[in-house]
């Protein structure tokens, strides 16, 4: 008890006057959740693999001008839409670091070749 009882009965009476909060609405099984990847992607994806093995044994330097380090990534440089995602026309094998910096600055990308516009018609 308090300093004063009629404080710790105003207390008690104020949580029963509170109101209970609504119970939560259970989720629907029926729902299905949003897939990460489409069934087109999924479909692609064992393709892209092996385009992209062949295209990293067949250039194992990085492609970037003045770079001797050995290429460990893919950059599409028009793109992963659509059938661009397969096609090893538009493939670079990049350097991880290199990789980082163009992503981050695609203006410089275009200016020396590494990657091209979306919307050019080629």
């Amino acid at each position: 008890m308090g300093k004063y009882s009629w404080s710790d009965q105003q207390d008690s009476r104020r949580e029963e006057r509170r109101p209970t909060p609504p119970a939560r609405q259970p989720i629907k099984t029926s729902q299905k959740p949003i897939p990460k990847k489409s069934q087109k992607r999924k479909d692609q994806e064992p393709i892209y693999m092996a385009e992209r093995a062949l295209h990293l044994m067949l250039n194992p330097c990085c492609q970037v001008p003045g770079c001797q380090m050995p290429a460990t990534e893919i950059h599409h440089s028009k793109g992963r839409v659509g059938n661009l995602y397969t096609d090893r026309q538009y493939f670079k094998s990049i350097c991880s670091p290199h990789h980082q910096y163009y992503e981050i600055h695609p203006e410089e990308a275009k200016a020396i070749g590494i990657s091209y516009s979306r919307l050019s018609i080629e």
